[in-house]
């Protein structure tokens, strides 16, 4: 066959192909038109997942009667004079392809009235053709509206899903663009029923709070950092108000909603040591640096960019995230512990009241996130432990049961941000261990980041090494097989230095040095653990985001017995 040029349809179908995936991208391109004019309320309404039917109105400034036409033409566009604009853009895009996409494969109608103009104008595409302006009554804005979705490509349309599942998807297309523009107000209607509505105040907690609920807008704190590489702000949420899946992951870059990609890691590992494993944060981020180093033409549907200076972004949001998760500074100390009384409940054993008293706060008691809204308060007297797993204490508003494990490892989970190779302890007796091949590699991945907490590992043979010295915290537990444990438990690969500095501690924290369950405390070893975990940083959680107390209130206990 010859080479010839294609014809214009079969160009649309192909350019239409590229921004055009289903109803959910169309709504983007339309809404996102509407903010680019300014829009302050943006209204959308959709029937049958948008496949029958999609209408997008807004206030923005509107379109010229004389330019309709050429708005549906290829690459026209008020937003671009030269190349050299494409790396500076600001807007959501230059939109020199999505009207006449859209309208390549449906059938649709622009109206729009500038608000100096006394009256708007109407023109309608189908299928390629474009019919003359006509003269229409309508508020200042403009007004698009697309019906039968890809009816000129049947093969394209069968394979959209259910009405159900594309209107779900416009609902999170509108979700994205609403956290990205806090300022405009919109609303989307489903089949003449209204789903969504935020106030554009500008306020990002209220817009989650319309979206999401008041809940979920209350577990946020606010990040604000600038650096060399740009400015990070929004919200992130609280440890404790974490969700099962990143389905509320949001970022924004130069104002547009983007996939959070690799920037997630750095983001996610400012909440190692808070969080359970498959636990995740919620969170809406917003990222400005400065034009020349960011890149918006990668992708069709501008939904990836790339940074010139990935790293130090990732930097950025490591430390900005990191320091909102910090606890508020205490405003005074805790009050030294009394010292153990003869004939407390650690001298008696392990009572059974004690022991339903544990079971029963597990069961009964406030779920393990909401030690996330409690602060330790005073606690006066540990009277002891209960089924060698919890040390029970007493404060004057509450009971508290304090997991010992995980306790110990917040406590050492804190001591080793500050270790340096000072720390090590030089062992009697050297040990020499044999590691297995795919232990030797996970070594040499952190032979130096090992060292820098203090050990000392030497190659002997093969796979043989010495131990010759191990961080000052291990004291006597180091053994034979602490080295091996800790590679395997270090053996997960993909890491950035970031993350695999934050796991190496976490891993250290929970090694042998903490004490265990079933492990025997005295009196004084019980009082000291609550003191250090009081003067922790972050005293509610283990390093892997376990809770590390939990806490009964006294009203709640005369609840409980009936007590009025």
């Amino acid at each position: 066959m010859p080479i010839q040029a294609l014809p214009p349809e079969v160009i649309d179908q192909i350019a239409a192909g590229e921004v055009v995936e289903r109803p959910a991208s169309v709504v983007k391109e339309l809404v996102e038109n509407s903010v680019d004019a300014g829009a302050g309320r943006v209204s959308v309404c959709i029937s049958g997942g948008g496949i029958e039917r999609i209408e997008v109105t807004d206030d923005g400034q509107g379109i010229p009667g004389a330019e309709l036409e050429l708005a549906l033409g290829r690459h026209q566009t008020s937003k671009l004079m030269a190349f050299d604009d494409l790396m500076g853009i600001r807007s959501f895009g230059f939109r020199g392809e999505a009207l006449p996409s859209i309208a390549s494969v449906s059938r649709l109608r622009l109206q729009s009235r500038p608000p100096g103009e006394a009256g708007g104008m109407a023109i309608e595409a189908e299928g390629g053709r474009v019919s003359a302006a006509l003269p229409v009554a309508m508020a200042p804005g403009t007004q698009v509206t697309v019906e039968d979705l890809f009816r000129q490509v049947p093969a394209r349309r069968k394979f959209l899903l259910a009405p159900q599942v594309e209107a779900r998807r416009v609902v999170t297309v509108l979700e994205r663009l609403a956290l990205a523009s806090p300022a405009v107000a919109f609303t989307l209607a489903i089949d003449g029923e209204e789903v969504l509505r935020t106030s554009g105040s500008g306020n990002l907690s209220e817009v989650f709070a319309d979206l999401f609920g008041v809940d979920v807008a209350e577990g946020l704190v606010p990040v604000e950092a600038r650096g060399e590489a740009g400015r990070v702000h929004g919200l992130v949420s609280r440890p404790g108000r974490d969700r099962g899946n990143r389905q509320w992951q949001f970022l924004v870059v130069g104002g547009r909603p983007v996939e959070v990609g690799r920037l997630r890691y750095p983001i996610e590992a400012a909440y190692q040591g808070r969080l359970l494993k498959g636990r995740f944060p919620v969170y809406c981020l917003r990222l400005d640096v400065p034009s020349g180093d960011l890149d918006v033409n990668v992708h069709p549907a501008k939904l990836e960019v790339r940074l010139r200076r990935e790293r130090e972004v990732a930097a950025l949001l490591h430390e900005a995230v990191g320091r909102s998760l910090a606890p508020a500074p205490r405003l005074r100390e805790a009050p030294p512990a009394p010292e153990p009384v003869a004939g407390e409940v650690a001298a008696a054993g392990e009572p059974q009241d004690l022991f339903r008293l544990a079971d029963a706060l597990q069961e009964y008691g406030r779920p393990a996130q909401a030690a996330a809204d409690v602060a330790v308060g005073d606690v006066p007297a540990v009277l002891g432990q209960a089924g060698g797993l919890y040390l029970v204490a007493a404060a004057r508003d509450a009971l508290y049961l304090f997991d010992q494990h995980a306790v110990h490892e917040r406590i050492h989970y804190e001591q080793l941000e500050h270790q340096d190779v000072r720390s090590a302890q030089l062992l009697l007796s050297p040990l020499v261990v044999r590691l297995s091949a795919a232990q030797s590699q996970t070594l040499a991945l952190h032979e130096g980041d090992l060292a820098a907490y203090g050990f000392a590992v030497e190659g002997f043979g093969d796979r043989d090494v010495v131990v010759r010295a191990v961080p000052r915290l291990f004291g006597r537990a180091a053994g034979p097989d602490l080295l091996p444990e800790l590679l395997d438990a270090l053996a997960q690969g993909g890491e950035g230095p970031v993350e695999r500095e934050e796991r190496l501690r976490r891993e250290l924290a929970a090694c042998r040095a903490s004490v265990k369950d079933h492990d025997r405390l005295g009196p004084l070893e019980q009082q000291s653990l609550v003191r250090q975990l009081w003067n922790c940083r972050e005293p509610r959680f283990c390093p892997h985001g376990r809770p590390t107390y939990l806490r009964l209130g006294y009203d709640e206990l005369r609840q409980r017995f009936l007590r009025r």
